[in-house]
């Protein structure tokens, strides 16, 4: 499979780099044969049960506690759904990778991995370094093809519409989910932008009920969600938030103890997680 994510501006962006400064256009344009791409779930029936995983940047490591105790009690969803931070973590799961493999990628990230500057734009990051980070962990493949249906979302640049990508190159979707304005680079898939998924749904759990999920768990991790979160949490069975601190984890220790307390949200959510798959 063939793809790329080209700068439309690359002669331009040279030509400033020799003049000392630069002049890269701040979105990346996915060309290649497999656009991440929103619709049905190419599923034989409507999922019963959803997990659905949030935004929240380092703090999305919780997340892999929530799934490790999943995979231990044998609830394995019928769909994920992830957003941003939850969107890599869920990929992840979705792929079928054990949970000890997730927790040890999920470690493995740091700033300096992802870091690929844009000459010229203080601050911002180009993101193909994360794709290819992302990439490495859940591969290529098209979404429709994970073990588990999975839903990838993203907000749609002008619109500020929630957009769930089920199928298309996996890298690309989740690297759109997580691309946060001012810091990572838009991306176009199609003729249209997108941003982190955080834009317009943090937690996405109407979008696990558009897409067919009778019940719904969902996992914020958010320090202070937005407003429109409360809209969400009203759809969802069950609702897991770990006690994590202000701070996002940066240290290993502190990511562990992330993933720690994402254990412990899921287990004290169990009977209510049983019940409804009972």
């Amino acid at each position: 499979m063939s793809h790329r994510l080209t700068r439309r501006a690359a002669l331009a962006a040279s030509i400033g780099a020799v003049a000392g400064c630069a002049a890269l256009e701040e979105v990346a344009t996915y060309v290649g044969d497999a656009p991440p791409r929103a619709g049905p779930l190419t599923t034989t029936s409507p999922p019963r049960f959803a997990l659905v995983l949030g935004g929240g940047g380092r703090r999305g490591v919780a997340h892999v506690g929530v799934v490790r105790v999943l995979e231990a009690e044998g609830l394995r969803p019928d769909l994920i759904v992830g957003a941003s931070a939850g969107s890599l973590v869920g990929a992840a799961y979705a792929s079928g990778m054990p949970a000890d493999r997730i927790e040890a990628a999920a470690l493995s990230l740091s700033s300096w991995s992802i870091a690929d500057p844009l000459i010229g734009r203080r601050g911002m990051l180009a993101g193909d370094r994360y794709e290819e980070l992302v990439a490495d962990i859940v591969g290529r493949g098209p979404i429709e093809r994970m073990r588990v249906p999975l839903a990838v979302v993203a907000t749609e640049v002008g619109t500020l519409r929630p957009v769930a990508f089920t199928r298309g190159d996996v890298a690309v979707a989740v690297r759109a989910s997580s691309a946060m304005p001012n810091l990572f680079r838009r991306v176009a898939i199609e003729g249209r932008e997108y941003v982190d998924a955080v834009e317009s749904t943090p937690v996405p759990v109407r979008l696990a009920r558009e897409l067919g999920a009778s019940k719904v768990g969902a996992v914020n991790v958010m320090w202070r969600a937005p407003p429109i979160w409360e809209s969400e949490r009203r759809l969802a069975d069950v609702v897991l938030e770990p006690a994590l601190p202000y701070w996002a984890p940066r240290s290993e220790a502190a990511r562990l103890d992330a993933i720690a307390q994402g254990e412990a949200a899921a287990r004290a959510a169990l009977p209510q997680l049983r019940a409804l798959l009972a």
